[in-house]
């Protein structure tokens, strides 16, 4: 589902570990954009941490820049340095999909899914999404004037995240994000997550909060709103339990105590 990071003047960059958590549970690329003095230097691609880590490192970032962060769960779309975020506002497919630009336009990062924009071979939702309505001339100027621009996309993405970046008006965000040391993240992929088991042929196996084993029910079903039906929580991970006849979370999986999951200590497996 994608996680936002937002590091506002004042505030210093997530450490490393902190990054490589978020990198951990969205894998599928990254990028950065940094307000400068009269433009936005827009950098993504990052296929492997490393290479993200290393361009963060040259950048030199202070606590007087503000800077975008995204790292990316696909979910529609290449999965390619093009489709990775932010995005500068704009019908042309060329610029969306660019991996260094100085621009003086707004620049955007989404966290979710929209539905019924997904079915593009090549450009992901998010870019068919900008394409189609933010990058309309009357959205675009409106969007850090008119609450009630501000309202309707709201309302449009429910329950998912954007946050925009104008080097002169600064950040925008539309949805909850939630702060950890001075940062503003769109979800709580920076965190570490818990270790789960599954248990399958008389053994219990590890694998990540964020990675479904497709063995675990069988036939690997999705819920494409991506939420539990019992938590109503929003997950990467939600599948269909034929035994409770629901699209359920792993860790509600737990507290059903079907046997299926159950948390695991540190050296356990």
């Amino acid at each position: 589902m994608c996680v936002i990071i937002v590091k506002p003047i004042g505030a210093k960059l997530p450490d490393k570990n902190t990054l490589k958590n978020c990198w951990n549970n969205n894998s599928n690329g990254a990028g950065y954009a940094i307000v400068k003095d009269n433009h936005i230097k827009l950098r993504k691609g990052f296929l492997k941490f490393k290479r993200l880590l290393q361009a963060l490192e040259q950048e030199h970032i202070t606590e007087d820049e503000m800077v975008l962060l995204h790292f990316r769960t696909a979910t529609a779309g290449l999965i390619d340095a093009g489709n990775t975020h932010p995005f500068v506002i704009t019908t042309s497919n060329q610029i969306l999909r660019q991996t260094e630009i100085d621009t003086t336009r707004i620049v955007v990062a989404h966290n979710g899914v929209l539905t019924g924009l997904g079915q593009d071979k090549k450009l992901s939702d998010t870019q068919m999404f900008i394409k189609q309505f933010l990058a309309d001339e009357h959205i675009y100027k409106a969007l850090y004037e008119s609450p009630a621009v501000q309202r309707l996309i709201g309302e449009y993405i429910t329950t998912d995240k954007l946050a925009f970046l104008d080097y002169k008006k600064g950040v925008l965000l539309i949805g909850e994000f939630e702060k950890h040391e001075g940062c503003l993240y769109s979800n709580g992929d920076y965190k570490k997550r818990e270790k789960i088991a599954f248990f399958g042929n008389n053994n219990w196996k590890e694998f990540n909060y964020n990675t479904v084993n497709n063995n675990a029910f069988g036939k690997k079903v999705w819920n494409d709103n991506h939420q539990c039906e019992y938590c109503y929580e929003y997950a990467n991970d939600v599948e269909w339990v034929s035994e409770y006849s629901a699209f359920l979370c792993p860790k509600c999986c737990v507290e059903f105590d079907n046997d299926m999951y159950r948390t695991i200590t540190e050296g356990e497996i």
